[in-house]
């Protein structure tokens, strides 16, 4: 019985070229100074150097790959049971969780045929690859946030980490100023919202820019951000975003009011986090780990605080060293509210102290009293 290739499967003996049409984005850069050839293997396209040889495709599929990996051949067969304590993937999952990048066009079998030529291709190269230096490093981000977190929270749990202080304020360096776009300042007069939950018909305090602000350290108590006992500030950029964050507890009203700065904030804007850097473009592959690292972070501080699968450690860390970061001073985080789709959050690294009246020319955040609200029901 003869088995029917499937759609758009070419017969890989008969592979040569591939145009830059087919070639995902990211390579096109040293794609094109490779084009020699006249036809395309996969879309039979025609033309003046428009094509490149495969095996010369397949050398920039592998430098990026192997910016992330090691294969079996280099390191020594797996063995059985996984005894090196690495971890070792199939050709068919590192080109299932990379190779769809490397794979451009719009046509769907053309872009399955390249696909499974790149594949065919790893498999050939070696059937066994395993993370580069899995074990080795004493501290990098190449982990990504998952491992983390998992460093952070499980007491049991073998880390390829080692938290010293100073190196991963200096790998949260490198994060700040390799990211695009990532550190803003808010200007003076910038509006925040604060919310404050409580029972009852009438709030249970006299509204004031210290019973309204950041909660002082003897009463502050963990959370996303900040550990038990320290003082942060948490507010939001509209009413209705600080009211829903209040919402998960058993209070059924809050008090709320506008602060405003007296002064430009450096903050560090996670919302801002959608660069997706390529490990196949070599000017990007460098931001790979702390790109990944990052948006982890992000989605994390965005749970909301009813998830229960949160775990405040690992953003508290984060937070800490973003805090203590030597080289400039940060005054806070900007992020996206997981409660209320189009809510914008920050956590300002002021204490009880730094929240003033209007008229109080110590305060950094200053309550402006026109706009106290003191009962909204929260149910």
């Amino acid at each position: 019985m003869i088995c029917p290739e499937l759609p758009g499967e070419p017969n890989y003996a008969d592979i040569e070229a591939v145009c830059l049409d087919c070639i995902g984005r990211p390579l096109h850069e040293e794609a094109s100074e490779l084009l020699t050839l006249d036809t395309c293997s996969f879309c039979e396209s025609t033309g003046d150097s428009i094509s490149m040889d495969f095996d010369e495709f397949m050398e920039l599929i592998k430098t990026g790959l192997f910016y992330l990996y090691d294969i079996g051949s280099e390191v020594g067969n797996p063995p059985t049971g996984g005894g090196d304590g690495r971890i070792w993937l199939d050709y068919s999952e590192v080109a299932s969780e990379h190779c769809w990048e490397a794979v451009g066009g719009t046509d769907i079998d053309t872009r399955y045929a390249l696909f499974k030529a790149i594949e065919n291709s790893l498999g050939d190269t070696d059937p066994w690859w395993t993370y580069a230096d899995n074990g080795f490093p004493r501290l990098t981000l190449r982990y990504g946030w998952d491992e983390f977190r998992r460093s952070v929270t499980e007491s049991d749990f073998e880390s390829h980490w080692v938290l010293n202080p100073a190196e991963f304020v200096g790998q949260l360096q490198q994060i700040l100023t390799w990211i695009p776009g990532i550190l803003v300042t808010l200007p003076t007069d910038t509006v925040l919202w604060r919310a404050r939950p409580f029972e009852g018909t009438a709030p249970p305090f006299e509204i004031s820019a210290t019973t309204l602000g950041s909660a002082p350290a003897q009463y502050a108590k963990s959370n996303r951000m900040s550990a038990e006992g320290v003082s942060m500030f948490y507010g939001a950029e509209q009413l209705n975003t600080a009211l829903e964050e209040v919402k998960y507890g058993a209070s059924t009203a809050a008090a709320a009011g506008q602060f405003r700065t007296s002064e430009p904030l450096l903050v560090v804007d996670l919302t801002a986090v959608n660069y997706e850097p390529s490990i196949f473009n070599a000017g990007e592959r460098d931001d790979y780990y702390a790109a990944r690292f990052l948006a982890g972070f992000a989605f994390d501080i965005s749970r909301p605080a009813s998830d229960p699968n949160r775990d405040y450690l690992p953003t508290q860390a984060i937070t800490a060293g973003i805090k203590e970061t030597p080289w400039e001073k940060i005054d806070g985080i900007r992020f996206r509210s997981a409660v209320d789709p189009d809510g914008i959050n920050y956590v300002l690294f002021c204490t009880n102290d730094d929240c003033g009246e209007s008229d109080a020319d110590f305060a950094i955040l200053r309550l402006d009293a026109a706009t106290v609200i003191p009962h909204i029901p929260l149910k």
